[in-house]
């Protein structure tokens, strides 16, 4: 009986407790609930990563210098929002246990902390109910709304992720205990020492397979490979296109994970006529593939016709100490290298032969649109390049994805008002329906505002520069950029000098990445009023020049 009791006591005041929490989130804007909900996730995670038991004090017989509470922040935010940008390598900077906090991190961002509860409550724990809060939370942090059956599609996409985690998880940890790294000779001189290989190990193999299928199905570009993303694994065409598919898988969105599940039932059931995919899966589809295709090519054809020996396609890796004497031997083909410099030379091109060099182009130009991983070093690439693979991040992924950036249904209705501008047209079709007018407009506010807040991120990480005293020295002004577009596609691909950047520029990447995450749409509802106050007249109406 006492027992009964004491049930029903805690079962009330839980009751109370839930309800408090309800009305209190009733109170407040959601995105501004959902932004103080990260806020606690990212304090307690960043006390937990700050804290002795998470970092290395050493590592392979080096030292390893703990990271002070801001990087840590940074680091953890960018975990969480599925970045990818670090400070200190996570291969060496961080034990398991601290390795396994950044994984879930990147897990539970990626497909949403809400998306997750309405997983857990509706699916585990067979409860039907889920309210409209929380609906419209998990909307809200997924960048986007209006999809049908939102339950529905939570469920049968976070289901999916989960076995394409379990499935590709194992795959990889098999794949990593019985092949070696695969680079060429000038990636293996350049690397050095400053990578792990984990064949012959199950415990480092099994943390590799699940820790960078958890990356790549978030999109989050983290690794624990080596000091330069999946590097020693160049020649390993095959882990790159399990990469690839898994990018893509995280990349597409939840409504098209739903909306493909849908179709295959049609046909498996037989039922009559074509599955009608929606106008969002049509779009997200084209515009994600078409955005490859067209940075491919282009990626292709400026590095193939760059006349610059330092350049991806024609590099031959020496040390910086044999530049000088490099840069002489190419300027005079006359003048006999040293014994030093001929060892390199020997080594051929620094990325391999024509079909290496292609493929990873391929892997580049769909890791950034908002993965991270890379098989190359950024700066090798020439200067159009870095700017090109720069716009591809700012596009980013699709909405309701794992991925950021203005998402690939925003640029699709920017080029198509930009067509109808042209064709004098006011209205703007797509696959034969018409957009509506508010879509249009918020579409232009997303491409305005995501324009200023990278110019101004370019703006205050140049304060990092040795010019005003920072500790940057070695990267101008595209590789700031760079960084930026990145931070906003939360792509986590890096042009170098992160770690040196001042506390006002980590700052403000830790604001663009967040907001990249949430979308430029979610996060304007921060500053929308509840109820407008219409004015009881209007001003006259006039034309004023502009352009």
């Amino acid at each position: 009986m006492r027992l009964k009791r004491f049930r029903n006591f805690i079962k009330n005041k839980l009751y109370k407790v839930n309800n408090s929490v309800n009305r209190y989130k009733l109170s407040f804007n959601k995105t501004i609930y959902l932004f103080l909900a990260y806020f606690v996730i990212i304090l307690i995670f960043s006390l937990i990563l700050y804290s002795p038991i998470t970092q290395n004090e050493t590592f392979a017989g080096q030292k390893i210098t703990p990271l002070n509470y801001l990087d840590v922040v940074f680091t953890t935010s960018s975990a969480f929002s599925d970045t990818g940008l670090v400070i200190a390598d996570s291969y060496n900077q961080w034990n398991i246990f601290g390795q396994a906090l950044i994984a879930t991190l990147i897990f539970s961002g990626g497909i949403g902390v809400f998306a997750l509860k309405i997983f857990i409550i509706n699916w585990i724990f067979r409860k039907t109910k889920i309210t409209l809060t929380d609906m419209n939370l998990m909307q809200s942090e997924r960048g986007g709304s209006g999809f049908r059956n939102p339950t529905q599609v939570v469920i049968t996409s976070v289901k999916f992720l989960i076995a394409v985690t379990i499935i590709f998880g194992f795959s990889l940890s098999f794949y990593f205990y019985f092949t070696d790294v695969k680079m060429t000779p000038g990636i293996k001189d350049y690397l050095g020492s400053n990578y792990i290989s984990p064949k012959g190990s199950w415990s480092l193999a099994f943390r590799f397979g699940f820790f960078h299928t958890i990356s790549a199905l978030n999109n989050a570009g983290f690794d624990i490979m080596s000091s330069n993303s999946i590097m020693p694994y160049y020649g390993a065409v095959e882990l790159q296109i399990c990469m690839i598919i898994l990018l893509i898988i995280g990349g597409i969105g939840y409504p098209v994970i739903f909306d493909i599940k849908l179709a295959i039932e049609h046909k498996i059931k037989g039922k009559k006529g074509r599955h009608r995919f929606s106008l969002f899966s049509k779009v997200t589809f084209v515009i994600y593939f078409l955005v490859f295709a067209i940075g491919t090519l282009l990626t292709f054809l400026l590095e193939t016709t760059s006349k610059d020996p330092h350049t991806y396609w024609n590099k031959i890796y020496v040390p910086d100490e044999l530049m000088a004497e490099y840069n002489q031997y190419l300027s005079d083909s006359s003048l006999v290298p040293s014994s030093q410099l001929q060892y390199y030379l020997n080594n051929g091109q620094m990325y391999g032969s024509v079909f290496q060099k292609s493929f990873g182009i391929v892997f580049i130009n769909f890791s950034s649109r908002s993965a991270g991983f890379t098989s190359v070093v950024i700066s090798d690439f020439s200067f159009p390049t870095v700017l090109l693979i720069g716009l591809e991040m700012i596009i980013g992924a699709s909405p309701a994805s794992t991925g950021g950036g203005i998402r690939t249904t925003t640029f699709a209705l920017f080029i198509m008002a930009i067509i109808s501008m042209f064709r004098s047209r006011k209205d703007i079709t797509l696959f034969k329906r018409q957009i509506s007018k508010e879509n249009t407009e918020m579409t232009f506010k997303v491409i305005a505002l995501s324009t200023i807040l990278i110019i101004i991120g370019t703006f205050i990480l140049s304060t990092s520069h040795s010019l005003y005293g920072g500790k940057l020295n070695n990267i101008n002004l595209t590789g700031i950029f760079f960084n930026v577009a990145s931070a906003f596609g939360t792509s986590g691909l890096s042009a170098g000098g992160i770690s040196k950047l001042n506390v006002a520029s980590k700052i403000m990447l830790i604001i663009i990445m967040f907001v990249g995450q949430f979308g430029i749409s979610s996060t304007l509802l921060v500053w929308k009023r509840k109820k407008n106050k219409e004015s009881q007249f209007k001003y006259l109406e006039e034309e004023l020049a502009i352009g």
